[in-house]
């Protein structure tokens, strides 16, 4: 695997499933790997994380710790991340100013962290809160292979409950603006190593299965 995960392709059926949820994500510019990023792999209690893409403006990165689209779990972990490919895409519009790590995402993200920490969160929040009600919807999918058993597989990518179907993250800042000056002390050094240790990703460009 080397320090960079592999870059995969989504079963088509999680993308169909994907774009009834979210009908204003990009998903051309998300990009999926299998294990998570160098950087946070020393952290068991991990099992996901989506990061703007570390050389450019556009890109978002969804990286996930196992790669099994056949276990509900896995679809509604899934689910919670392309929740934050959604914040991040609505940061970026509103600030258009931004490059790589230094995405306004990011920047808001560990300002607040360092009020709130992890799970009280509130840019987590809302992705729990959505992966909740997304799993207590296809609750019925439990114990079936999603991805084999065509019956579930109808069920899964058929219509979803109307209040699942989410246009906007409604991103926002929430704390003190004076916040931000630390977690810009923590985004520039981090942003710097990050770059610093993805370098071979430009030049990484197959996707696996």
């Amino acid at each position: 695997m080397g320090i960079t995960p592999d870059r995969v392709t989504i079963p088509a059926d999680l993308g169909k499933l994907l774009k009834k949820l979210y009908p204003q994500l990009q998903q051309s510019k998300l990009s999926w790997h299998r294990e998570l990023p160098w950087f946070v792999r020393g952290f068991g209690w991990v099992s996901g994380i989506t990061l703007p893409w570390a050389f450019g403006r556009e890109r978002i990165g969804i990286y996930l710790k196992h790669w099994e689209p056949s276990d509900p779990n896995w679809v509604a972990l899934a689910v919670h991340e392309a929740y934050h490919a959604l914040q991040i895409q609505q940061a970026a519009e509103q600030y258009p100013y931004h490059w790589g790590s230094w995405h306004p995402f990011l920047l808001a993200y560990l300002a607040s962290w360092t009020r709130h920490g992890y799970r009280r969160h509130p840019l987590e929040l809302p992705a729990y809160a959505y992966e909740a009600d997304f799993a207590e919807a296809f609750e019925e999918l439990e114990n079936l292979d999603a991805w084999e058993d065509p019956e579930a597989l109808g069920v899964l990518c058929g219509p979803v409950p109307r209040k699942l179907i989410c246009r906007e993250a409604r991103f926002v800042y929430p704390d003190s603006s004076w916040r931000l000056a630390l977690g810009a002390a923590i985004l520039l050094p981090a942003g710097f190593i990050r770059c610093m240790g993805e370098l071979p990703l430009l030049f990484n460009k197959t996707d696996q299965v």
